[in-house]
């Protein structure tokens, strides 16, 4: 036992909680935390028998057996608290009312259905909460602003370890969209009403708020875009949806640069983007890069037809100096670029294409004319960090020697990649990237089109395209594609993940070429613009090669 002088009372100096919930003696820590370095008095012991009580209720234990001691501990007090749970509460009757227009909407309920609540389960204060959270959200989701909570309590009875849980809600009136509200000097005034999607008198839906909020953010022209109901000022059963929007400045430059772990080297960039040339919305934007391998220079003028995001047509032509294919190309392309049904974009063009190039000390000149199509699909959730997420792409183009071309072909590539992630902390990714060229002579093919793999985004371990068939040591590209990949990322800490990966497959005319595989493992820091991808790879199919680091950043879709 503790004796003390009345001259001056010990401190506690620390606190130690014995019981075999882990989870609950973590709450309990936290509860008494507050007790250490105070002094010492009976009091103490009262007090942290009531903190502890409070520290268990929330996860529905509420006659628990506790034992607090307090030992010497050189001077001081440390004070020694053994909890013995006892039965947890669980929950015998959920009483959820809803009163109002939402007791007749379908989705409501739909969503009541869905509560982490359930009679049998163990009574946790968190889960109740939460689920009271979410009762709320879904009424103002669907516009019931007018919502007032009639009574939510957790009926407790000890004797029989039991709770009954009531939750009565009146969501009152369902609001309609009234006007959306633009200041009328604004430049998109005429774009925003047009596009606008929240009809007059049909029933709010914030999901509809939330849509057009990105729909807009991801426009050329503005810099700042916020779209919210007027909560304040509704009436009469409507609601007017406030649209505030600040454009970029007529003229935009951006500067950046960085160094590539790819085998491009440094590299420096400058963007030139005129976001509002006419008052149907055309805009301007002009790339610049400058590199050691492949610099390059690209401008496109983009008429919108209807949405500046999806339905437009571009123009654009570009330069590019490639050394690694020894390669200078001119472009000049029309596209036509618009949203289907199915939410899959879908592009139309048409290029003319002017390269020369040297293989194996002999010089090449091509004149293609390639029209064909694209199909492009990206769905993605969690931000510029996805927890999920899938795209597809699938394009296909040809030339033709009656179309002016220097060869006839047909290129089919496809790209496949699925995120997912599964209790909480582990994720997989994976991705298929397949193409063909239908040609008589792969020979007669610009090497600019040809296939080739390797890299951070084909076979890590290897180098940027360096997989492919060659020619006295120069690679030249193939005629056929066909890589993947597979990666497991494990979370150990809420901004940290491992990885291990294993990368496989080859760029061909024949497909009798060994296929590479890489394989390695990294870490992913998960900041706010997105993951910066730390690898560390080997090329396990070529003894020659040694272990390569690459650095990314952004999503792996």
């Amino acid at each position: 036992m503790f004796s003390c002088s009345v001259l001056a009372s010990p401190i506690v100096s620390s606190i130690t909680v014995k019981t075999d919930n882990d989870g609950l003696k973590r709450n309990v820590e936290l509860y008494l935390n507050e007790l250490k370095q105070q002094s010492f008095s009976p009091s103490i012991i009262k007090k942290a028998k009531t903190l502890t009580q409070n520290a268990l209720k929330p996860f529905g234990y509420y006659l628990p057996t506790i034992d607090v001691k307090a030992q010497d501990d050189g001077g001081q007090v440390r004070l020694v608290v053994n909890v013995d749970a006892k039965t947890v509460t669980q929950i015998s009757q959920l009483d959820i009312q809803i009163f109002g227009d939402a007791a007749k909407q379908k989705e409501i309920n739909e969503q009541i259905k869905k509560l982490n609540l359930a009679v049998g389960q163990a009574l946790n204060h968190s889960a109740y909460e939460k689920a009271k959270s979410q009762i709320s959200s879904v009424l103002f989701e669907y516009g019931y602003f007018d919502t007032k909570w009639l009574k939510h309590a957790i009926e407790v009875r000890r004797g029989t370890y039991s709770a009954v849980i009531r939750l009565h809600v009146d969501s009152g009136i369902r609001y309609k969209f009234g006007p959306v509200v633009l200041d009328k000097e604004i430049k998109a005034y005429e774009l925003v009403h047009r596009l606008n999607p929240m009809v007059v008198g049909n029933p709010y839906d914030n999901n509809t708020v939330t849509d057009f909020n990105i729909q807009l953010s991801n426009m050329p022209y503005f810099k700042s875009v916020r779209v919210y109901p007027d909560i304040i000022n509704r009436e009469n059963g409507e609601i007017s949806v406030i649209v505030q929007l600040l454009h970029k400045p007529e003229n935009s430059f951006e500067v950046g640069g960085g160094v590539s772990t790819d085998d491009n080297g440094l590299k420096l960039r400058f963007k030139w983007t005129k976001p509002w040339i006419s008052e149907n919305g055309h805009y301007l934007e002009t790339n610049i890069e400058a590199s050691q391998v492949d610099p390059q220079a690209r401008i496109s003028y983009t008429i919108p037809v209807n949405d500046p995001n999806n339905d437009v047509w571009r123009f654009g032509a570009g330069y590019i100096y490639d050394d690694n294919k020894l390669s200078r190309k001119a472009t000049v392309q029309a596209q036509r670029q618009w949203l289907t049904d199915s939410n899959w974009i879908r592009t139309a063009f048409l290029k003319y294409e002017i390269e020369n190039y040297e293989i194996d000390s002999t010089h090449y000149h091509s004149n293609m004319v390639l029209p064909g199509i694209s199909y492009a699909r990206k769905r993605t959730l969690g931000g510029t960090t996805p927890y999920w997420g899938e795209q597809l792409l699938i394009s296909t183009e040809f030339a033709s020697e009656s179309l002016a071309s220097d060869t006839d072909l047909v290129k089919v590539q496809l790209l496949g990649q699925r995120l997912t992630t599964f209790a909480e902390r582990h994720m997989l990714f994976g991705r298929i990237n397949i193409g063909a060229i239908i040609t008589d002579d792969i020979n007669d093919v610009p090497i600019s089109m040809r296939f080739f793999a390797g890299g951070d985004k084909s076979i890590r371990g290897y180098r940027y395209e360096s997989v492919a068939p060659k020619i006295n040591d120069q690679v030249v590209g193939g005629q056929y594609l066909a890589t993947t990949s597979a990666e497991y990322n494990y979370r150990f800490l809420p901004n940290w993940r491992a990885a291990l990966f294993i990368d496989a497959g080859t760029a061909t005319n024949d497909f009798e070429d060994k296929i590479q595989v890489g394989t390695g493992l990294g870490l992913r820091w998960l900041t706010p613009i997105g993951p910066v991808r730390i690898d560390y790879a080997f090329a396990v199919t070529d003894d020659t090669r040694t272990g390569r680091f690459s650095i990314t950043i952004g999503p792996e879709i």
